[in-house]
């Protein structure tokens, strides 16, 4: 860990992830009634960003301080934008697969796609704020910055992040856990490997655009719900096979920038 750093002490931080997810829990429940998802959601978002950063700073005074370093260089973030679009396509085949298998409950269904789809450039706007953009920074706070990072100084990181991403696709829709957990898999990897939650923000961020958008376009090509929930159609094998292609290429040049090589300083230094 960087000299100056705090450390998150695990008993703190797991306590802060409990506390500020179970607010923002209750916030979404308590407004439900009274106000549209889209609207529902970004309240949700923002409580769990202000919660948990409000508790970080009564514990240990600048919060951000708290959950690693905030530079990472360029070539790293653009790795790591190209890593997140070729494992969509993964992420998707493993969604249809258990789409085949178990189907979709048609109310979680309409409330996912009434939370993403957008009838205007405006609309789309507002979708994206709130699914990509706030998802992005206010999930990646909370379970990589606080839950993983804190539980990395109790066990090793590499429990930490299988405990992490466990949380993370449970308590997103069940019937996504599969495709959630091994996405939250390469987002806390990538946070190890640098140290830094602008990584793994970008890459979430960049996954969540990719999917707003591609609901977007299908919604006004008439394709009313994606092919891989309705039809449990996964995208082309070749495509698939070139994503993980890439995706392994990337990944290992992320390490390779970031862990350095032959004994020469990493381009982002990192100690968790």
């Amino acid at each position: 860990m960087p000299e100056g750093q705090p450390r998150l002490r695990p008993i703190d931080g797991v306590l802060i992830f409990a506390v500020s997810w179970l607010v923002s829990f209750g916030v979404t429940l308590l407004v439900a009634g009274f106000v549209s998802i889209k609207a529902g959601a970004l309240i949700s978002t923002l409580v769990l960003a202000g919660v948990s950063l409000g508790l970080l700073a009564g514990a240990y005074g600048n919060p951000f301080a708290c959950l690693g370093i905030w530079r990472v260089h360029p070539i790293v973030l653009l790795l790591t934008i190209v890593a997140s679009l070729a494992i969509v396509p993964v992420s998707m085949a493993i969604e249809a697969g258990v789409v085949r298998k178990f189907g979709i409950p048609e109310e979680m269904l309409r409330t996912l796609l009434e939370l993403l789809r957008a009838d205007n450039l405006v609309q789309l706007f507002y979708v994206w704020l709130i699914a990509a953009l706030g998802a992005a920074l206010s999930e990646e706070v909370v379970f990589r910055g606080i839950l993983q990072r804190s539980l990395a100084f109790r066990l090793n990181n590499w429990q930490a992040l299988l405990i992490t991403s466990v949380v993370f696709s449970v308590l997103h829709t069940i019937w996504r856990m599969a495709p959630i957990f091994v996405v939250s898999l390469y987002l806390g990897l990538i946070y190890i490997w640098t140290d830094s939650l602008v990584a793994p923000m970008v890459g979430h961020l960049t996954i969540n655009t990719f999917t707003v958008l591609a609901i977007w376009s299908g919604d006004h090509a008439g394709q009313y719900v994606p092919a891989w929930f309705t039809d449990a159609e996964p995208p082309p094998f070749t495509l698939i096979m070139i994503s993980i292609v890439v995706f392994g290429i990337t990944l290992w040049s992320i390490r390779r920038l970031t862990i350095g090589r032959m004994g020469k300083p990493p381009i982002v230094n990192h100690d968790i």
